[in-house]
């Protein structure tokens, strides 16, 4: 039996990680989400329990998110992290993407509600989500937003 799926939000604004975890706790009602408002509680986080997926601002207390998805790709490899942030897409997708993110949604925008449970699902599932793409098809190697490279089921 698969053990039940496990998220980790990580962002500092207390508004936005209860806004996240509502939205996901709608759309994945098995998962257990967890959050945290910055790098030192995560870390704590993630020696206590074993994540599928974080979902990680790069603006953090102390530590960014981009250190900490460093420190998570070196140290738990398995997990998947989806960057989201409140910067323009076109200052952090592709630093973040190359970095190891397996996808990026911007905060500001206007359909980030209705994309954010479709993009966890896409990362969950072994797919990649580059938003920025739709408008500016060089910036990384994707012809959608949402590419699936996987076939994995996650619910």
């Amino acid at each position: 039996m698969r053990n039940p799926l496990r998220i980790l939000i990580v962002d500092d604004h207390p508004l936005v990680r209860n806004g996240a975890k509502r939205i996901l706790e709608l759309e994945l009602p098995n998962a257990t989400i967890d959050d945290v408002g910055d790098s030192i509680q995560a870390k704590r986080a993630l020696s206590s329990h074993k994540y599928d997926l974080i979902i990680l601002d790069l603006e953090l207390p102390g530590e960014d998110g981009i250190s900490l998805m460093e420190f998570v790709h070196t140290t738990y490899p398995d997990i998947r992290v989806l960057i989201v942030s409140g910067y323009p897409e076109n200052l952090f997708a592709v630093r973040a993407l190359r970095a190891g993110a397996s996808g990026c949604l911007s905060k500001s925008d206007p359909d980030s509600i209705q994309l954010l449970s479709k993009a966890v699902r896409t990362v969950l599932s072994g797919g990649e989500v580059h938003q920025l793409c739709n408008r500016r098809p060089s910036c990384v190697p994707a012809r959608s937003r949402f590419v699936k490279t996987s076939s994995r089921n996650v619910v």
